[in-house]
C-alpha cells in the first residue's frame, strides 16, 4: 500500500442525533458513526477527530527520540542499554506512524 495524505486537519466531531460526524478542515465529511447516547461512542468520535493531531505529535516525538539518541551517541561511551532501548522505541514509533499513514 502506498503512503497517502489524510484529509486536511484539524478535524472536528459533531453530534447529530444518534450519529457523530467527523469533518476535515474544509468541512468535508471524513467519517460517520453512531453513538446512541452513549458517552463511550461519543468519545470514539472525538478520538477519531483527533487522529491527525495525534499523528503529528508522534512525528514530533519520533524527532525528539532521534535527537536524544544522537546526543547519547555523541559521548565516547554511551550506555549500551540506553541506546538499545531508544532504538526499540524508534522502531515502534516508525512502525506506528507508517501504519497510520497506510504505508
Amino acid at each position: 500500500m502506498s503512503e497517502s495524505e489524510h484529509s486536511p486537519a484539524p478535524w472536528t466531531c459533531e453530534m447529530d442525533g444518534a450519529d457523530y460526524i467527523i469533518r476535515d478542515a474544509t468541512g468535508y465529511q471524513v467519517a460517520k458513526g453512531w453513538h446512541w447516547g452513549k458517552d463511550e461512542h461519543a468519545a470514539n468520535g472525538h478520538l477519531i477527530a483527533d487522529a491527525p493531531t495525534l499523528l503529528a505529535q508522534r512525528d514530533d516525538l519520533l524527532a525528539a527520540c532521534v535527537a536524544t539518541r544522537d546526543w547519547l551517541l555523541s559521548f565516547s561511551v554511551p550506555p549500551a542499554t540506553t541506546i538499545r532501548e531508544k532504538e526499540e522505541v524508534l522502531a515502534t514509533l516508525r512502525a506506528a506512524i507508517a501504519a497510520a499513514r497506510g504505508a
